[in-house]
């Protein structure tokens, strides 16, 4: 699979609005007095005093000297390598709890706004985060499938095969939610969970990996079928159909 564009819109990436109305104009990209008397404190010419408040220069020399300027006005130190860096690690350590790659991307701006550091495009952490997203949970997937006895990983295998007594797989069989424990269910609901129980113990498998992925790989898998599932790769098709296994013992009596 590609690298799918995150939305900027779903992040907190600063961006201009795409409508700015006269009156947000004057008041958020007027100059102040403030602002006018530091520019014409460090220009010696009209069209530069210009230039550094719209930092638009054309001049590739007069336009770095601006930017440098203008980092030492707002407070920000430009060094990307450290910012991805501090960006890296913070998707990193994150994304084993979190699934959303804005959510990602939020936390990473976050951790580069409090150092200090200027932000580097969008695109970067974007690509960081779908990148890092990936290895992270291929590895917590190789985790789920590891912590299984080879006759466990067989007995799920099978459900995407084997047909229970409506015609349908024993996956969808996992996938179908248990009544609620009343008396009349109580019997066919033991029946479930003693079912479940012989698939294997899922909190061995899932040791480690936070409550939220469990929930989202389990909400993947039950939006699946067998076909679908299928089309994963055994390790990831393992994960998910594991990670429904607890979710079928939440109605336990």
């Amino acid at each position: 699979m590609g690298w799918v564009v995150t939305s900027i819109e779903r992040t907190a990436y600063p961006r201009f609005k795409r409508l700015i109305t006269a009156h947000e104009l004057h008041l958020f990209f007027s100059p102040t007095r403030d602002e006018l008397e530091w520019a014409a404190g460090t220009t010696d010419a009209d069209e530069h005093l210009l230039a550094l408040l719209l930092m638009v220069s054309r001049a590739d020399r007069t336009a770095k000297h601006h930017r440098g300027l203008v980092r030492k006005r707002v407070g920000v130190a430009y060094d990307q390598a450290e910012a991805r860096r501090i960006a890296e690690q913070s998707i990193r350590k994150e994304a084993a709890a979190k699934y959303r790659p804005a959510d990602l991307i939020n936390i990473a701006l976050e951790k580069v706004v409090e150092a200090g550091l200027e932000l580097p495009g969008c695109s970067t952490f974007d690509k960081m985060a779908s990148k890092i997203r990936t290895e992270v949970n291929a590895s917590i997937c190789v985790g789920i499938h590891d912590r299984m006895s080879p006759l466990q990983r067989s007995e799920l295998l099978r459900l995407l095969e084997e047909r229970d007594g409506d015609g349908t797989t024993l996956f969808n069989r996992l996938k179908k939610p248990a009544k609620g424990p009343s008396w009349s269910h109580f019997k066919n609901l033991t029946k479930r969970m003693e079912w479940l129980d012989s698939l294997g113990d899922s909190a061995v498998w899932m040791n480690g990996v936070a409550a939220r992925k469990i929930t989202e790989y389990a909400g993947e898998a039950d939006a699946g079928d067998a076909p679908a599932l299928r089309d994963y790769t055994p390790v990831k098709r393992l994960a998910l159909i594991a990670c429904l296994v607890p979710q079928g013992h939440d109605a336990r009596p």
